[in-house]
């Protein structure tokens, strides 16, 4: 059955996809996801677990326009413009999904909650890994397969923290003022996938924009779920996918759902039957 990890940045994990066994993480836990049809990662069996706080996602049914809120998930170290009284500042903390069919950065329906991902209901699918992506290949999250595969598709959604942060900015842990995207800044965020051999060797990669501002004429921030496809012919028997960012400035917390990864599994290589007989 393939399987693939996600080593570094994330909050949430599945110990025995048998035994259903869940354990309490740090920041920087592994997480393993083993996909239920053996070709696909259309499922997934995980939970939250923080602070003796455990959200098993295989049992939330959310309805349409609804919510699902969990606590204890926390980024402390960022206020937020609060919403109760003009100039106050709050502290998003916990995690939600939700089935709103679009997010309203006006009236979020998870004011203090920074792992929301919405609306949820779009992707079709309801389960998701969260990852913490970091800025620059130095820092990237790395998904490890147990085969060869040729990956096919991603589909990912930027959290509400990332969004809150790319559109209306924050006040960093110094107390300074962070704005949100603009033209003047030039800023944009762009997902960079690179595919490795089983030697380590890089085969291909691919570039996705989450928000773009460089571009005066159309400047834009994806807000709901989006799928990229792979080049196939750039990409193929990869044994390891890394996922980081880039941009103009390293400020906007890139935490994103993953929700599907789509893959063709290939089968592994043997040695030649003329060369078994020498």
């Amino acid at each position: 059955t393939p399987i693939f990890t996600i080593s570094q940045g994330a909050t949430i994990m599945n110990e025995g996809s048998e035994s259903g066994v869940k354990r309490d993480l740090g920041d920087n836990a592994k997480v393993t996801v083993v996909s239920e049809d053996g070709l696909y990662l259309s499922t997934y069996s995980m939970s939250v677990a923080y602070d003796n706080n455990r959200l098993d996602f295989n049992s939330v049914e959310l309805p349409q326009d609804g919510e699902k809120y969990g606590e204890n998930l926390s980024f402390s170290f960022v206020d937020f413009p609060g919403t109760a009284a003009v100039g106050a500042s709050i502290k998003w903390n916990g995690f939600a999904m939700s089935n709103h069919p679009a997010p309203d950065m006006a009236n979020p329906p998870a004011d203090l909650l920074s792992w929301q991902l919405y609306p949820a209901e779009s992707s079709g699918r309801g389960n998701m890994v969260f990852a913490h992506l970091g800025y620059g290949a130095e820092n990237a999250v790395e998904i490890v397969f147990n085969r060869p595969v040729n990956p096919d598709s991603l589909t990912i959604v930027p959290s509400a923290l990332t969004l809150h942060c790319m559109k209306n900015g924050y006040t960093d842990p110094e107390g300074q003022n962070v704005p949100g995207m603009s033209m003047d800044q030039g800023d944009y965020m762009l997902l960079v996938a690179e595919g490795y051999d089983e030697d380590g060797e890089l085969l291909g990669s691919k570039e996705m924009y989450i928000a773009n501002f460089s571009l005066p004429e159309r400047p834009y921030i994806r807000e709901g779920w989006q799928t990229f496809k792979f080049n196939s012919s750039k990409l193929k028997s990869i044994r390891k996918m890394k996922l980081y960012v880039e941009g103009a400035r390293e400020a906007f917390y890139p935490i994103v759902g993953i929700d599907k990864l789509s893959y063709q599994v290939q089968p592994v290589a043997t040695p030649d039957q003329d060369d078994d007989q020498e």
